[in-house]
Order: C-alpha cells, then structure tokens, then sequence
C-alpha cells in the first residue's frame, strides 16, 4: 500500500520533501493527505488555472476576467481554497470566452490579416 501511496502522491503533484539532517521521519498512521499536502495542491492547481486563463485572455478580443485579480489576492492573503475557487471560475470563463463561436473569426481572421488579403486582391 505504501508504494501505491507514494506513486499516487507523485502523480497528483504532490512533492517530495528532501531529507532533513539529524531529523526522524515520523510514518503515518492514516492514509489521508497532510494538511501541508493539500496547500501544496491548492497553490499549484490555482498558478496552473489562473496562468492558463491569463494566457488565452491574452488574445486581443477577450474581456478581462476579474477572477483573476480576487484569486491573486486571495493568495496572496493566504486564503488557498477561495483561491481556487476563483482560479477554476478564471479558468473555465476564459476557456468558455475561447470557444465563443462569434469570436471564432475575429480569432483566426484578424483585421490586419483580412487587410493585407484584400491588397492583394486589388493589386
């Protein structure tokens, strides 16, 4: 059961704390995950979403989102799970806006792209 606990903390992100000298390792008597466990996951999923949301709002045609700003300062205050609550809406609003089908050819057809294709028609 250990290894599978140890594999299963790696695939989910958890990291591996390094040894410290002169300090005993204490084994666990549950199988649940660690409260620092947890924070760790919370810290990472919430830079994972809000870095993907701001990296497609950064397409000229998208609004801004402000779960963006409440999650930064949600972690920044130290709030984890307000902080991924609205890193996940930042994440799904941006990818919602992203398949938006009337953005869809203000995406793939920018206007200086259409103006250098009629020039080209003209000339």
């Amino acid at each position: 059961m250990g290894v599978f606990l140890a594999q299963m903390r790696l695939l989910m992100g958890i990291p591996e704390l390094d040894p410290v000298p002169r300090a005993d390792r204490v084994p666990l008597l549950t199988t649940s995950l660690r409260q620092w466990e947890l924070d760790s996951l919370f810290r990472v999923r919430t830079l994972e979403q809000l870095t993907s949301a701001k990296l497609t709002l950064q397409i000229p045609y998208f609004k801004r989102v402000d779960s963006i700003e409440r999650a930064a300062e949600f972690l920044t205050v130290g709030k984890l799970m307000e902080a991924f609550n609205e890193s996940k809406n930042a994440f799904l609003s941006a990818e919602a806006e992203f398949t938006d089908p009337s953005l869809l050819a203000l995406l793939y057809f920018p206007d200086d792209q259409n103006f250098f294709i009629f020039l080209l028609l003209i000339f």
